[in-house]
C-alpha cells in the first residue's frame, strides 16, 4: 500500500489553517491544497481547487485563505481594495470549487501534478451540504484602529449584501463589515485570522462546526439579526443557546420568533470565556479527545499505508474510510460519552 499524499500549505497562513483542520477535523478528512487537472494545454501542473478541502459524510467545508495587507490612504478606498482582493476572490475561487465538485466530483487531486486522486469518495450531488469559508486575514490592526477595540474582528449586519459591502452610499455600509457576500448561492462564510482560531476550537469536531455554519447562514438570511460585533459572539449565542434538542439561534426571550423580531449580539464571547460553566465544560471535555486519539488510532496507519488487511484482501481506503467516519461524526458531547466509556473499559 502506498501512503496518501497531502500537501501541508504555502503561505504560513494556509499552513496553520491547515493544522487547525488537521485537530479539529482530523487527519483522513481534510486536505490543504488540492488540485483538478485543468492544464495548460495538458503540461505541468493542475489548477488549485482551494486551500483546504474537507469531505466527511455529506458535509463538504471549501475554504480560501488570503492573506493581504492593508492599503495605505483613505479608510473608505482602503476598504474597498481591500475587500475586493481579500474576500471577493476567495468567493469567485468558492463558487467555482463548488461547480467543479457537482461537475467532476472524480477529478480532484492530492497533488499538483493531478497523479494521486483524492482518496475520500464524495457524496452524490443532491446529498451535499457545503460549507464556503473564506479565511480573510490583514486587516486586524487597521480594524482595530478603527473601532477602537480588541480584537479586529468584522462586524455583522445580515441586511448587507453583494456590492454594498463596498458601496458607502448603500444604507448598511461600513468599513470592516460584512453580511452576505454572495447572494447568488449557497451562504459563504467570512473569517479572519482571530476568528478562524476561535471558530475551529470552541467548535472543534465536523458536527459541531458544520451545524454552526448552516444555522448562522438560515440565521443571517432570514433577517432576525441586526447586527453582531463579530463571528465569536455569534459562537457564543450559538453554543449558550438551545434550539429544541440542538444548539442554535433561538428567540433570546425563550419565545416563537415573529414577524418584525430583530436581534442585536454584542460581548457574548467575551462574557462566556469569563463564566465559570465555560471553564467547566473545557474540564469536562478533556476526556472526550481519547475518542479523537482513537480514531487516528485507525486513521494514521491508513494514511501512512501500514494497516494491516486479512490475506488475499486488497485494502481500499475509501471502503476503510466509511467505518471510521461514523467515529468522526460524533459530537464533541457524545465524545465526551464515548471518552468516558472507554476508559472505564480499560480500567475493568
Amino acid at each position: 500500500m502506498s501512503s496518501v499524499i497531502k500537501g501541508s500549505g504555502v503561505t504560513p497562513s494556509e499552513r496553520y489553517l491547515a493544522h487547525l483542520a488537521e485537530k479539529t477535523f482530523l487527519n483522513l478528512w481534510s486536505y490543504p491544497n488540492v488540485f483538478i487537472d485543468k492544464k495548460q494545454n495538458g503540461r505541468g501542473v493542475g489548477k488549485e481547487l482551494c486551500d483546504l478541502l474537507v469531505v466527511c459524510g455529506r458535509n463538504i467545508f471549501v475554504f480560501s485563505d488570503k492573506h493581504v495587507g492593508w492599503p495605505n490612504g483613505d479608510v473608505h478606498v482602503a476598504w474597498q481594495r481591500w475587500f475586493k482582493r481579500a474576500i471577493k476572490k476567495s468567493v469567485d475561487q468558492i463558487r467555482g470549487a463548488e461547480r467543479w465538485i457537482q461537475q467532476f466530483p472524480d477529478r480532484i487531486y492530492s497533488d499538483p501534478e493531478c497523479t494521486c486522486r483524492l482518496p475520500i469518495q464524495l457524496p452524490q450531488p443532491e446529498e451535499i451540504e457545503l460549507h464556503g469559508i473564506v479565511v480573510a486575514n490583514g486587516a486586524m490592526r487597521a480594524c482595530q484602529e478603527y473601532f477602537g477595540r480588541s480584537p479586529g474582528t468584522l462586524l455583522i449586519r445580515s441586511a448587507l449584501r453583494d456590492e454594498d459591502h463596498i458601496n458607502p452610499r448603500a444604507i448598511e455600509y461600513l468599513p470592516f463589515t460584512i453580511g452576505d457576500v454572495d447572494t447568488r448561492g449557497r451562504f459563504i462564510h467570512v473569517v479572519n485570522e482571530v476568528t478562524l482560531d476561535i471558530a475551529m476550537k470552541e467548535l472543534d469536531t465536523v458536527t459541531d462546526l458544520a451545524q454552526y455554519l448552516s444555522k448562522k447562514a438560515l440565521f443571517i438570511r432570514s433577517g432576525r439579526l441586526l447586527q453582531a460585533e463579530g463571528e465569536e459572539d455569534l459562537i457564543a449565542y450559538f453554543m449558550t443557546h438551545m434550539d429544541g434538542d440542538e444548539h442554535g439561534f433561538p428567540h433570546p426571550n425563550g419565545r416563537s420568533w415573529s414577524v418584525g423580531d430583530h436581534v442585536t449580539i454584542a460581548d457574548k464571547f467575551r462574557n462566556l470565556i469569563n463564566n465559570r460553566q465555560y471553564d467547566a465544560k473545557r474540564k469536562a471535555d478533556k476526556v472526550s479527545y481519547v475518542w479523537d486519539r482513537l480514531i487516528e488510532v485507525f486513521t494514521t496507519p491508513m494514511m501512512d499505508g501500514t494497516t494491516i488487511v486479512p490475506d488475499g484482501r486488497q485494502f481500499e481506503l475509501s471502503t476503510y474510510e466509511v467505518a471510521v467516519r461514523h467515529m468522526a461524526l460524533e459530537n464533541r458531547f457524545r465524545r465526551r460519552v464515548l471518552g468516558n466509556a472507554i476508559l472505564e473499559a480499560m480500567e475493568e
